[in-house]
């Protein structure tokens, strides 16, 4: 009997253990919104398939804090990589930029 607790218990912990390893997947939700509409993940959509993309004018293999920098520093003055964005792609893209790479 103590061995099948014993292994109800460490199924219970690795069922646990898994449910919110998976929960931090890597996306950013500071509020109810989800999908497109949410300004994070928007953001993120737009970076990566209008800026930052192989055949985009900003291509980066390995975007990191400094490049979000740079990237955020044209996006402050509407430079002309940027002018393939509207408003609301430019505040998304910093929004993004702000949350994940707590850049101020």
């Amino acid at each position: 009997m103590t061995f099948r607790k014993a292994y109800l218990a460490f199924l219970t912990i690795g069922l646990i253990t898994a449910s919110t390893t998976s929960i931090a997947s890597g996306s950013f939700s500071s509020r109810g919104g989800s999908g497109i509409q949410d300004p994070y993940n928007y953001g993120k959509i737009v970076l990566h398939k209008k800026l930052i993309c192989n055949s985009c004018p900003m291509k980066s293999e390995n975007f990191n804090k400094m490049e979000a920098k740079k990237i955020m520093m044209k996006v402050s003055a509407n430079s002309e990589e940027m002018q393939s964005l509207n408003k609301k792609e430019r505040k998304a893209v910093a929004f993004y930029l702000n949350k994940r790479f707590n850049i101020q």
